[in-house]
């Protein structure tokens, strides 16, 4: 029945097309009926004459099965939907500035348009995440074509972002850039990050392990500042501590800000710096430790008193070690702690 409805339709979109010369009574009586009657048997009379399908080149169709309801499908107009009318006569889209890609000074230059009414807060707040980005940006590409590709980009958005209409959509569409370009570059800086930071820690552990090995090859007793004993455990807990900071720092899934990468993109000094502060605040709960400012002890093994004694290197490196895996808390331990010791002056 669907293929009959489709080639009956077809038939009446021919007979409509046909010049007011080629269209005979036949047609045109046909035309009229669809409208008119209700009575399918007398349509479907149409379809049995030859002169129906004059200058139509369709073949006689056989309608004997329509139905009235089969017609008002076949001559049903399809809905069209209305467009929606936008109320524009308070519409207005302020152009707060221009860019410029200097590409010689890699910079991205704005300017300012003169207008009577100041910039609103969100317009001024994304002209400074802008600047951040593309000072982000120069430093972490070096490559100047690299470096030009993402920063005419970001001009890109920075454009957008200059409209009163768009703004709210640019801000949007800066963030989703740098979640890219922190994807791009997160685990490469990353990795570089922790090749610095492990080759400072092995230069930590060679050179305790030779003064290590010194006193034990001198059988040094004594020390003008500080017990060789203590010394010698102080270094054990030196070469855990740093151990765990670097293995919590490897396999711990920390989501990385794309305003970290900066901080990931300095490896001459940044990873020296991490390892000297957590190593220090190591070393502060060691001396509480052998000052008997503060000891603990679980089990009937693991005490921290017994650091005194020469023969706890091995609970001295297990000791560091977990110090540098609880690194991120470390701190806070710390001056909780000496928070605890001020109250009682």
């Amino acid at each position: 029945m669907e293929t009959v409805i489709k080639k009956v339709k077809k038939l009446i979109a021919k007979i409509k097309s046909l010049s007011k010369e080629t269209i005979n009574e036949t047609q045109k009586i046909f035309l009229e009926a669809l409208s008119k009657t209700k009575n399918s048997k007398k349509i479907n009379e149409f379809l049995t004459q030859d002169t129906l399908y004059t200058n139509t080149e369709i073949t006689k169709i056989n309608g004997e099965k329509l139905t009235v309801e089969n017609w008002k499908q076949i001559i049903e107009k399809p809905m069209v939907k209305k467009a929606i009318e936008l109320d524009t006569t308070n519409f207005k889209n302020t152009l707060y500035y221009t860019v410029k890609l200097n590409e010689t000074e890699r910079e991205i230059v704005l300017n300012m348009k003169k207008l009577d009414e100041p910039f609103p807060p969100e317009v001024h707040n994304f002209i400074r995440e802008i600047d951040k980005v593309q000072n982000t940006i120069n430093e972490l590409f070096l490559n100047e074509k690299e470096a030009l590709k993402k920063l005419t980009d970001l001009a890109g958005i920075a454009q957008v972002g200059g409209t009163s209409t768009y703004n709210a959509l640019a801000l949007n569409h800066l963030e989703q850039y740098k979640k890219e370009i922190t994807i791009q570059k997160g685990s490469e800086l990353k990795g570089l990050y922790l090749k610095k930071y492990g080759i400072n820690i092995v230069y930590l552990i060679i050179t305790s392990l030779v003064i290590i090995g010194l006193i034990d090859i001198f059988k040094v007793e004594q020390l003008p500042i500080i017990n060789p004993v203590y010394l010698v455990n102080g270094l054990f807990l030196s070469i855990g501590t740093s151990i765990g900071a670097w293995l919590i720092f490897a396999i711990k899934k920390r989501e990385i800000d794309f305003y970290d990468l900066r901080f990931l993109k300095d490896t001459k000094t940044a990873p020296l710096i991490r390892l000297i502060v957590i190593l220090l605040i190591a070393l502060c709960f060691y001396f509480m430790f052998i000052t008997d400012f503060m000891n603990f002890k679980i089990g009937n093994s693991f005490d921290t008193a017994t650091l005194k004694n020469i023969e706890s290197k091995n609970m001295a490196f297990l000791i560091g070690l977990f110090f540098g895996l609880s690194e991120s808390t470390l701190g806070a331990k710390l001056t909780s702690r000496v928070e605890t010791f001020i109250t009682k002056l």
